[in-house]
């Protein structure tokens, strides 16, 4: 398989309709709630990373969520993304010469 520059591990990073399935949020998801038992036990950031094979700043990042939110603030808040923002009505509507 070939994976173009602006592709990770195969799976389009950008707006144009890329990004997690919601499968794959849900097993990230999995990874996190995984890490925080872990971490709860009294892993280190290193051993966490090494565990899950993730940089030890993610596993440093989960740490503080989990510390200032719970295994809530690990939980996946849906796709990515901003929503639109740009306003349809008349005043914006095409000129027509």
């Amino acid at each position: 398989m070939l994976v173009a520059a602006w592709c990770y591990a195969g799976v389009m990073r950008y707006s144009d309709g890329g990004g997690l399935t919601a499968a794959e949020r849900a097993r990230r998801e999995q990874v996190r709630l995984a890490a925080a038992g872990q971490i709860e036990a009294g892993a280190s950031d290193r051993e966490v990373a090494k565990r899950f094979r993730v940089t030890r700043m993610s596993a440093n990042r989960w740490r503080r969520a989990l510390a200032g939110g719970g295994r809530a603030a690990l939980m996946s808040k849906g796709p990515g993304g901003g929503s639109c923002r740009r306003q349809i009505d008349a005043e914006y509507a095409p000129v027509t010469h």
